[in-house]
């Protein structure tokens, strides 16, 4: 039994994406920041969920965010039978022989015939039909908030769709895994029929394990957060909630969302003869992502650390990506900026 091809549609860099697995080993080689890293992270978001390991709205795809947002905005609600589900898509092809031991499979063979010897198994972080219209609804809600915090406000810069669905896309969102149909003649899946693996509770690690190494290499340095912000975020989360407080909390983000407009200015200023070297050093053409960093106070949980690397594309001012999902040579080239200068202050070099 065998994983031999893997589809992924609207994730990261991944717009649609299919890849042919070989029998024994295969080597996924191809320049910098093309999406090799992505492959893995969506096996591992689908196959081995957790609370740290869930799904952020900077991996939906440029495109995809795009598509959401139109269809979000349109004046005109979609009629549910015209309605097409808006996703992350995960498809593996798993090939088996009669050798083989289908007993871990059993329940989620779509076919019973001979010829067909393929399962398809299918994952989604989808907004179904539900999803669409609530989040439509709400942020309905949420605009008219904006606009009269706006005139109420002098100078203030109203949220949009994307700040909005950073915090709550989970809410819309849902995670589906099934068992597709899969048709041998035109080698696809299909969804027109398919096994709920959900409301049959079948495990997926009753199927198939999947771990990785990450070689992952952070500019920031958060993962031990001692500090006193930090500790106060903590606390703050344990604190009941009533009306008067919400209220306060968000007079708190706008305040934020505020600070962070003025604060991305002063850093791009501050940080710019850094940013250039690493450009220059990097070798980064016109049109391909670039390093910015940016205030992200009303991104992160509250009372935490404020200052994000991101990577941004030429005339895109709308969407920043998060500095560990480009590969690992960008890190590479910022790691080793910042040892140079660590280096030249304590008079090394």
């Amino acid at each position: 039994m065998k994983v031999f091809k893997i589809e992924i549609e609207n994730y990261r860099l991944l717009k649609e994406f299919s890849l042919d697995l070989e029998k024994e080993l295969s080597l996924v080689i191809w320049k910098n920041n093309t999406g090799k890293t992505s492959i893995l992270s969506i096996l591992n978001k689908f196959l081995n969920p957790s609370e740290r390991n869930k799904f952020f709205f900077d991996d939906f795809n440029i495109d995809f965010k795009k598509e959401l947002k139109e269809k979000i905005e349109a004046e005109e609600v979609i009629a549910e039978d015209d309605y097409k589900p808006l996703a992350i898509r995960l498809r593996l092809f798993i090939e088996y022989t009669e050798v083989d031991n289908l007993s871990n499979i059993s329940r989620v063979m779509m076919d019973l015939d001979p010829d067909n010897n393929v399962i398809v198994l299918g994952f989604d972080y989808a907004l179904d039909y539900n999803g669409y219209t609530h989040l439509r609804k709400e942020y309905q809600e949420f605009e008219k908030k904006e606009q009269q915090k706006a005139q109420d406000k002098p100078g203030y810069k109203t949220r949009a769709l994307i700040d909005f669905l950073h915090s709550n896309h989970t809410a819309y969102f849902r995670v589906g895994k099934y068992s597709l149909t899969y048709d041998p003649a035109n080698k696809k899946a299909s969804a027109v029929a398919y096994i709920d693996l959900e409301t049959e509770k079948i495990s997926i690690a009753d199927i198939i394990n999947f771990k990785y190494i990450s070689a992952k290499r952070d500019v920031a340095n958060k993962d031990i957060d001692k500090t006193l912000s930090g500790q106060t975020s903590r606390i703050y989360r344990r604190t009941e909630s009533n009306d008067e407080q919400n209220r306060a909390v968000e007079d708190f983000k706008d305040r934020l969302s505020e600070t962070d407009t003025h604060l991305s200015g002063i850093y791009k200023t501050l940080f710019e003869d850094i940013v250039r070297k690493v450009r220059d050093f990097g070798g980064v053409k016109i049109n391909e992502s670039e390093i910015e960093i940016i205030s992200t106070l009303q991104h992160r949980e509250l009372l935490e650390g404020n200052t994000t690397v991101v990577y941004k594309h030429e005339g895109d001012e709308e969407n920043h990506l998060p500095e560990h999902y480009n590969g690992l040579a960008c890190k590479i080239l910022v790691t080793n900026d910042r040892i140079r200068r660590t280096l030249r202050s304590a008079g090394r070099i």
